[in-house]
């Protein structure tokens, strides 16, 4: 979401430069970094699991997952109390942390 950006200054960067940044500061937090490494490890986890992995409570997690739902980072499928988590394939994220 680019709202905190001034529309005006949206307009000097790329579409890419904005992905990019969009991306970027979706893994601005250590526990979206971890979640990020836990999902290329696992490839699917449930919300649940994270919340025990992570130590943070599910409204936590769900805010995490939130940011990277934002920057297409994660796909998520919804089911009945829980969902399923997996990193976006087709996204081209490649990141060393």
């Amino acid at each position: 979401n680019l709202d905190n950006m001034g529309a005006s200054k949206t307009q000097q960067y790329s579409p890419d430069e904005l992905n990019r940044g969009l991306k970027a500061r979706a893994l601005a937090h250590p526990a979206r970094i971890r979640i990020y490494e836990l999902l290329k490890e696992e490839s699917v986890c449930k919300n649940k699991e994270l919340s025990k992995i992570l130590g943070l409570s599910i409204s936590s997690v769900h805010e995490h997952l939130q940011k990277m739902i934002e920057a297409d980072i994660i796909n998520i499928e919804y089911q009945d109390s829980f969902y399923f988590l997996q990193l976006n394939p087709t996204n081209k994220l490649k990141i060393e942390l």
